[in-house]
């Protein structure tokens, strides 16, 4: 077991404007992630828009330096590093983003946009570099002749496919893909899907996997990390939460998977209230004001993760409402 990925209490704070003459609050995005990842392993991240999931894929990026907290990669400590090791760690740690017509540059061929990281990172000649760009066009479904080809004359399927395949022309240690998916049709999604897991079982890359669509993270996922608020509430292996959920929140997001054969004994579980102002987060359980379990203790006291039925659970009753 190759540990590749470590988090530990990872935050991630914003100071944000309130208007004139009346200073600035802080935005708690990420408040407290914790995790490890193997190598070859697939952690899938879900929660509803605003929890703090973009915000965690930021960070294990290093796009953005986290508030407090630790983050390893392959072992190494990336908070305090210096900008020498920050460099040479972006190259262990890649990202594929949500719109694949946002994220290759439309001026650009897609030749000279696969062959880039090599120019940057690697001292192989030109004729080296398009050898493996071809490769790997090759691994990802493309044909030689898209070698000379612009962003804007492939649909958006191919186009996520050269998303990946840049993603992966240094071979990184973890891929970080935060809804790669969401902007694809459903006869697209799944050949998508099935491209990342070929090549995370060729090149054991590790993968932390964003997503809100469950379905897609049932078929893709190892351990599944729950998020709410910024604060993780449920995390452990997929088969564990998909079968028993113990969180409250846990068990509405599932209730809500659109299914072809629903369940008449498993009713939808409907959240009624919006999530609260992350300026403004309630006491004690974010989760409280929303949830149909919640007593006083809840919005008094601040649950911590705790170890039940072989998963990570923040819940003051998990045992009793799942008796």
């Amino acid at each position: 077991m190759t540990i590749v990925l470590t988090a530990r209490d990872l935050t991630r704070h914003y100071q944000v404007s309130r208007g004139l003459f009346k200073g600035y609050a802080t935005l708690r995005a990420l408040n407290g992630v914790s995790f490890e990842l193997e190598a070859g392993k697939t952690l899938a991240v879900v929660g509803e828009s605003g929890c703090g999931k973009s915000t965690l894929a930021r960070a294990l990026t290093l796009i953005e330096q986290p508030t407090s907290g630790s983050l390893k990669i392959a072992g190494q400590e990336v908070t305090g590093a210096s900008k020498a090791e920050r460099q040479q760690l972006r190259r262990d740690v890649q990202m594929v983003f949500q719109s694949p017509y946002a994220s290759l540059n439309p001026r650009q061929k897609i030749g000279d946009q696969l062959a880039e990281p090599l120019l940057i990172n690697t001292p192989l000649s030109r004729a080296e570099r398009r050898e493996k760009v071809q490769l790997m066009m090759q691994q990802v479904g493309l044909r030689p002749e898209h070698y000379q080809r612009y962003p804007h004359m492939f649909s958006g399927g191919q186009r996520q496919r050269i998303a990946l395949a840049r993603a992966m022309m240094l071979q990184p240690k973890v891929l970080v893909a935060d809804e790669p998916t969401s902007a694809l049709d459903v006869s697209i999604q799944a050949q998508v899907l099935n491209l990342f897991m070929d090549l995370q079982a060729e090149f054991n890359t590790a993968y932390v996997f964003i997503s809100h669509n469950l379905a897609v993270v049932r078929h893709v996922a190892d351990q599944v990390l729950v998020m709410y608020l910024g604060q993780p509430v449920e995390m452990g292996p997929k088969e564990l939460i998909y079968s028993r959920p113990l969180h409250p929140y846990t068990q509405a997001l599932l209730s809500a998977t659109p299914s072809i054969h629903p369940d008449p004994s498993k009713p939808k579980i409907q959240l009624h209230g919006e999530l609260p102002n992350p300026l403004h987060p309630p006491t004690g359980c974010a989760f409280h004001q929303r949830c149909r379990h919640a007593t006083p203790l809840c919005s008094q006291q601040t649950p911590l993760l705790r170890l039940l039925e072989a998963r990570q659970v923040a819940c003051h009753h998990a045992e009793q409402i799942n008796a």
